[in-house]
């Protein structure tokens, strides 16, 4: 496990820039540059000691002085923006409703989908762990009004979906 003063002797951060840069390597070319890689699902990753590190986590570490308690979530959801105005630590589902939109949905809003055996759009939102049908509707915009209704009812950010 990585430690607080292991990482605040490698790296540095710029809180209004978001970027980490090396500040200690046994490479002295490595040093003052910028570090990191943007992994498959479109983070930007640390190698340090051994093993890769999200460098949201890092940001929020050498920001704060701790790591953080729960999930990082990047507010705007852009995965590798890691100014510090756009990370909050959150738990597990708060993380969930502040997502973007799945490239295959084909609705045009999260949470909502015909159903084409019966002929209606139904809504559904995930809340306590659970999936919820909010409702069977014939017209989609009925659909996406109670899919927004619900989000505000359940707290989700107002990026979801974006």
């Amino acid at each position: 496990m990585l430690t607080i003063g292991q990482v605040k002797s490698q790296l540095s951060y710029n809180p209004q820039t978001g970027v980490i840069t090396r500040i200690a390597s046994r490479r002295p070319d490595f040093i003052g540059k910028k570090v990191g890689s943007i992994n498959r699902q479109g983070y930007l990753m640390v190698w340090m000691f051994g093993s890769n590190h999200c460098a949201h986590r890092f940001a929020w570490l050498l920001h704060y002085g701790e790591f953080p308690a729960g999930d990082i979530d990047h507010i705007n959801q852009l995965k590798t923006d890691n100014r510090i105005e756009n990370l909050r630590s959150v738990s597990r589902e708060e993380n969930a409703r502040n997502c973007p939109m799945r490239s295959d949905n084909k609705s045009g809003k999260v949470g909502v989908f015909y159903y084409a055996r019966d002929g209606v759009w139904v809504a559904k939102i995930s809340h306590g762990g659970k999936q919820i049908t909010i409702g069977h509707y014939k017209a989609k915009d009925d659909a996406v009004s109670a899919r927004i209704d619900a989000e505000k009812r359940y707290g989700y950010h107002e990026n979801h979906g974006m």
